[in-house]
């Protein structure tokens, strides 16, 4: 199949790109050319239909893996909605632990939009959903209970406690993590004895 590379002229394309605009009677509607590259930070002002996966590394501390999906559902002429649902997974003692975390549904609307200028400013607000994995952490003798939205947060808090009680202290302690087949593994001795983070549904 031949080449159409040359076959229309700059002008003559521009005439064709404005015929095909001419279909669409309501000029409220946001112009694709606004539809920008999304940004590392902020979220894209443009309302679409589409399906977008992101990955985080933990660069320090436990290794782990944050994987984003989200759906996007374009309604009317400005607004869309979000669905973020995330996966985490961390690697704990040689043991990876994975499970859902919060998930967020939003809401977006763009207010204004400007060929002219080259701009689009939309509004966006979104509710989390509590339904991911909790880790609970208990001192024993204590009925108070911590949670946590990943395991490494909860050692990371067990460790500083156990830390700072030996050292103020001098007592001993073992921190322990519950596995998932109910046996205990422990973590690090050292403070006061802390009953070990275990795993709970919110």
């Amino acid at each position: 199949m031949p080449a159409f590379g040359e076959a229309l002229t700059n002008d003559q394309i521009d005439k064709v790109v404005e015929y095909l605009r001419g279909f669409c009677r309501d000029s409220s509607w946001p112009r694709a050319e606004l539809n920008l590259p999304r940004a590392l930070f902020t979220e894209k002002a443009y309302p679409e239909d589409e399906v977008v996966m992101t990955t985080t590394l933990n660069a320090q501390g436990a290794p782990g893996v944050e994987n984003h999906i989200v759906y996007e559902q374009r309604f009317g002429v400005k607004n869309q909605i979000e669905i973020d649902l995330p996966f985490t997974f961390e690697n704990q003692n040689r043991t990876w632990y994975g499970g859902v975390g919060d998930t967020a549904l939003g809401w977006k609307r763009e207010l204004f939009s400007s060929l002219r200028t080259g701009s689009i400013f939309s509004l966006q607000g979104e509710a989390i959903l509590p339904l991911g994995d909790k880790w609970a952490m208990k001192l024993k003798g204590s009925e108070r209970t911590w949670e946590f939205d990943t395991q490494a947060e909860a050692l990371a808090v067990a460790r500083e406690a156990a830390q700072s009680v030996w050292r103020d202290k001098g007592l001993h302690s073992v921190v322990m993590i519950q596995q998932p087949d109910g046996q205990w593994l422990q973590d690090a001795k050292q403070g006061e004895t802390p009953m070990p983070p275990s795993r709970s549904s919110k």
